[in-house]
C-alpha cells in the first residue's frame, strides 16, 4: 500500500516574519538538505538547533507555525515518530490560536499529524484526525483539488487496514479520478491509486482487477518517469508476487528479472528491493536450493518493536502484525522472504544464525529501524 508523503509548508519559501523566525525557517532548510544528502549526523545537529531557535521565539506567529510542522516532517524522515508527533501538536496549536479551527494550513499540519499516527500503529487516533483534515480542504478547495485527493487516498489506506474495503475503494478511485483531471503534472500521484487499487483488489481475491490495475500503475510511472525508475521497479514487484500467488511462475520471473535490472542500474544491488527481488527470483524451484525461509517486522522506534514482541508472546499471529504494522518490504506477504544467510545484513544474519527453527528474536536493531525475525526453514545443504 502507498501513502502520500507527508506535506511541508516552509522549505520551499522565504520566512515573511521577523528576524528569528527567518532563522529558523533557514536552518530546518539547510537540516532537510543534509538529510536528502545523506548526511545525517549534521542533519541532526542542524534540527536540534532549529529546536533550539523556536524555544526562544515565545508565542508563534505563522512562520513558527509553519517551521514547527517542517521539522515535524523530518524528524518522521529520521525516524523520530515521538518527536515529529510532539512538534505537529505544538504545530496544530499555534495554527488553531493564529487562524482558527477550517484554515488549510492547519489541514496540512493534521493531515501529517494522521500520517504520524500511522506509522506508529495508531489507526484509531489517524482515522479522525485525516476525516478533520479532509472536512477543511473540501470546505475551502472543493473536491475536485488534487491536495483533498491526497488526503483521501491516505484516508483509503487506512481504511484498507482496517478491513473497510468498500470505503478503501471509494477513496482511491475518487483520489484517482482527481489526480488524472491534472493530467501529466499529477501522474505519479495517479499511479500511487492504480497500485493501491491492485492491492484491494489482491486482498478481496478480485486477482484479474489487480493484474489489470498494476499494468495500468505500469503504464502510468513509464510515461511519467521513464522504464528505468525504482517506482517502476516496485510496482514490477507487486505484479510478480500477484503472478506468483497465481501458479504463472514464468511471468513471476520474468518481472522480478525486469524489476532487478532497474534497481541494480538506478538504487545499487543493496537497495532492499533489490535485495527481495533477488532473493524471490531465486526461490522459484530448481533457482536456488540453499535458501532459507524467514518472516521479519520492522518498526522505526524500539518501543514499537518490544509492544509487537509483547504482542506475539501473548499469541498475536507473527504475520497479522507484520502485515499491519511493519515498514519492511516483505510486509504485505506477512514478512515472509526466502534468502542466502550470505545474502542478509550482518545484523540479521547474526540473529538468524542464533535461532532454532520455529523460533522468535527478540528485538534488535537493524540500520535506523528495529526489528524482531522467525527463522521458519533452514538454506537447504549444498549438494556433495
Amino acid at each position: 500500500m502507498r501513502l502520500v508523503a507527508l506535506t511541508l509548508s516552509a522549505f520551499w519559501v522565504a520566512a515573511s516574519g521577523g528576524a528569528a523566525a527567518s532563522r529558523v525557517a533557514e536552518v530546518v532548510r539547510t537540516a532537510a538538505g543534509l538529510h536528502r544528502q545523506g548526511r545525517f549526523l549534521e542533519a541532526e545537529k542542524a534540527a536540534a538547533e532549529a529546536l533550539s531557535l523556536l524555544e526562544k521565539i515565545g508565542a508563534p506567529d505563522f512562520d513558527a507555525a509553519a517551521s514547527l510542522n517542517d521539522l515535524a516532517t523530518l524528524s518522521f524522515a529520521q525516524g523520530e515518530l515521538e518527536r515529529a508527533e510532539r512538534l505537529l501538536q505544538r504545530s496544530r496549536e499555534a495554527y488553531l490560536a493564529l487562524a482558527g479551527a477550517d484554515d488549510t494550513r492547519l489541514a496540512s499540519v493534521l493531515y501529517n499529524l494522521a500520517g504520524v499516527y500511522v506509522e506508529q500503529g495508531r489507526s484509531a487516533q489517524a482515522e479522525p484526525v485525516y476525516r478533520r483534515s479532509l472536512e477543511i480542504r473540501e470546505k475551502a478547495l472543493g473536491a475536485a483539488h488534487p491536495l483533498v485527493a491526497e488526503v483521501g487516498n491516505n484516508l483509503g489506506f487506512l481504511c484498507l487496514q482496517q478491513g473497510n474495503y468498500t470505503e478503501a475503494e471509494s477513496r482511491f478511485r475518487e483520489a484517482l479520478r482527481v489526480w488524472e483531471t491534472f493530467g501529466a503534472s499529477h501522474a505519479a500521484y495517479a499511479a500511487v491509486a492504480w497500485n493501491n487499487l491492485a492491492l484491494l483488489h489482491k486482498l478481496r481475491g478480485g486477482f484479474a482487477e489487480a493484474e489489470s490495475h498494476y499494468n495500468q500503475a505500469l503504464a502510468v510511472e513509464e510515461k511519467a518517469f521513464g522504464r528505468d525508475h525504482p517506482e517502476v521497479a516496485a510496482t514490477r514487484i507487486s505484479l510478480a508476487a500477484l503472478y506468483r500467488n497465481l501458479g504463472r511462475s514464468e511471468m513471476a520471473m520474468e518481472s522480478y528479472r525486469q524489476a532487478l535490472a532497474v534497481l541494480d542500474k538506478t538504487v545499487g544491488a543493496q537497495d532492499p528491493l533489490a535485495i527481495e527481488a533477488r532473493a524471490q527470483l531465486a526461490g522459484f524451484p530448481g533457482a536456488a536450493p540453499s535458501l532459507g525461509e524467514y518472516q521479519i517486522l520492522v518498526v522505526r522506534t524500539r518501543k514499537e518493536a518490544e509492544d509487537l514482541r509483547r504482542k506475539l508472546e501473548e499469541g498475536e499471529k507473527f504475520d497479522a502484525l507484520s502485515m499491519k504494522y511493519s515498514i519492511d518490504p516483505h510486509a504485505s506477504s506477512g514478512g515472509r522472504f526466502r534468502a542466502r544467510p550470505s545474502d542478509l545484513r550482518e545484523e540479521l544474519r547474526a540473529e538468524t544464525n542464533r535461532l532454532r527453527l520455529g523460533e522468535v528474536s527478540g528485538v534488535f536493531p537493524l540500520g535506523a529501524n528495529w526489528a524482531i525475525v522467525k527463522k521458519i526453514s533452514e538454506p537447504a545443504a549444498p549438494p556433495k
